[in-house]
């Protein structure tokens, strides 16, 4: 059984750990309070749940737009959050051996980069990024405990889609997305992988974006 001194030592030491971030200070304070630190091992505190939006699509779809609107919308109501826009942490090159996509790297990222957030008080997490299948979900649940995540499918019909890509790749890429759009249209009818779909055509930013954060519950 351990000493005494040993017991207040591993208390010293979970208070350098836990106490920097305010999110867990009642679970400390509770900590203290049941005398687990008198015993081994220590029951450490619950973990905090993060409630988090994936906005996936295809490219043309909004998912960048509409997530940055819900983040104007979030901001005027005064409530904490943060968005990542996921690709945008895959544009590298080499790729690492066996992550071709770059997804491992970025969400090694989201993990280093978010306890620093939470720090300030960030506790809703909005992320932009192609989800190919819901199994890809326990990785980034991995990168975020306590991850909440409802997956949002934005969606609009193909030619919408097609004639958006038109208007925005002008270089060596064009080809490629506009095929990749046609593959997860059709993947997707097929392999639904949203907990909430919304359509995007003929609408403004702004009605999406509150739409989604009031069926998520955020507003």
């Amino acid at each position: 059984m351990p000493s005494a001194a040993n017991s207040t030592s591993s208390e010293r030491r979970l208070t350098r750990v836990v106490s920097p971030n305010p999110v867990y200070g009642d679970a400390l304070a509770s900590f203290r309070s049941t005398g687990a630190g008198e015993g081994w091992p220590l029951r450490l505190p619950p973990t905090v749940t993060v409630p988090t939006l994936l906005v996936t699509g295809p490219v043309g779809v909004g998912k960048t737009s509409v997530a940055f609107e819900m983040l104007e919308v979030l901001g005027e109501r005064g409530l904490a959050h943060a968005f990542f826009d996921v690709d945008g942490l895959t544009y590298f090159h080499p790729k690492p051996a066996g992550d071709p996509f770059g997804e491992r790297f970025a969400l090694n990222a989201l993990e280093t980069l978010f306890p620093s957030l939470q720090e300030q008080g960030v506790d809703r997490l909005i992320l932009a990024r192609v989800l190919w299948e819901r199994d890809s979900l326990s990785r980034y649940e991995r990168a975020i405990p306590g991850a909440e995540i409802t997956v949002v499918r934005l969606t609009a019909p193909l030619p919408v889609i097609q004639e958006r890509i038109r208007g925005r790749e002008i270089g060596a890429g064009l080809d490629w997305y506009l095929a990749r759009a046609a593959e997860l249209d059709t993947h997707w009818r097929a392999n639904p992988v949203e907990d909430l779909l919304v359509e995007t055509d003929q609408r403004s930013v702004r009605s999406l974006a509150e739409e989604i954060l009031s069926s998520a519950g955020w507003i």
